[in-house]
């Protein structure tokens, strides 16, 4: 897997997440900066340029999204304003003109996991201390089974794979440290706990990172920051154990957003725009993956 440099995304910002393919895919709010205020701007992207699309419902960040889905068949939901404001349990999908509400969760919440297609999406955590996790059968919401530990996760993390196979690692309990970097994976059924990532030896790494790939054979897990600054490190878990420091990102960086860190596609191929780096921010980083 090879990151290449793209486009700029239309505003510098960060924690701006999304959903879709590495050719169909939306990016929905997230962090203005340097005045760090969220916003409601949503853009496409078309696997070369990024173009300005109908607003958000509400100036957003946070959102947990689908995957596994095009940018025109996705869900977003949830997410807060920022300054702190009000934190929405309400979703919404988008036909490429007009957004759409869906259910709401039972629970607002906001930096949450989102993983699986529209019709079977799951969301686990969030902010304000939000452990539960809620299932959508593309028709309502109802009560998922926890993660093992019931850990408050968080911050630019994603579920990838399809409903059946779920995976996360990293992310931080509320409201800040320890990042625990723990990994799960979902079966259908029931969690399984795997080992951290390799370059997260301890409590203090892998908050607000990032996770892509396919499948839990093909989870990668990077990014992110620990008490000492942020990292460009990225691991690679097969389904049984761990590979460090497989990719290199161009940057040291956290807080990123993705359209397609959940896709199901083999090569896991995607986009990954925005960020935090020590600046604090790099205006408008944009890398493809393949």
């Amino acid at each position: 897997m090879l990151f290449r440099s793209g486009p700029a995304y239309p505003f510098a910002g960060y924690v701006n997440y999304g959903y879709g393919t590495s050719t169909d895919g939306l990016i929905v709010g997230g962090f203005f900066v340097p005045t760090t205020v969220s916003k409601s701007d949503v853009n496409s992207w078309n696997g070369t340029a990024f173009s300005a699309e109908t607003s958000y419902p509400y100036i957003i960040y946070g959102v947990a999204c689908s995957a596994n889905a095009p940018g025109s068949d996705g869900i977003a939901i949830g997410g807060s304003t920022y300054p702190p404001g009000t934190t929405r349990a309400t979703g919404f999908t988008y036909d490429g003109s007009t957004w759409s509400s869906i259910p709401s969760l039972s629970t607002a919440r906001y930096l949450s996991l989102g993983g699986g297609p529209s019709t079977a999406m799951s969301v686990v955590g969030g902010s304000p201390g939000v452990s539960n996790r809620e299932d959508y059968n593309g028709v309502s919401w109802s009560s998922g089974t926890n993660i093992p530990s019931g850990t408050h996760v968080e911050n630019g993390m994603s579920l990838v794979g399809p409903a059946s196979d779920l995976t996360i690692a990293g992310g931080r309990d509320a409201p800040a440290a320890p990042y625990p970097g723990q990994g799960y994976n979902w079966d259908g059924t029931s969690w399984t706990t795997f080992p951290k990532a390799p370059s997260n030896p301890g409590s203090n790494w892998y908050g607000n990172n990032t996770c892509f790939g396919s499948s839990s054979s093909n989870f990668y897990s990077g990014l992110g920051e620990y008490t000492g600054g942020k990292t460009n490190a990225i691991d690679l878990y097969d389904g049984t154990s761990w590979t460090s420091n497989v990719l290199t990102y161009p940057t040291p960086i956290s807080w990123i957003g993705s359209t397609t860190s959940g896709n199901t596609s083999g090569s896991g191929g995607g986009i990954i725009v925005g960020g935090s780096d020590t600046s604090p921010t790099q205006p408008g980083l944009t890398n493809t993956y393949s």
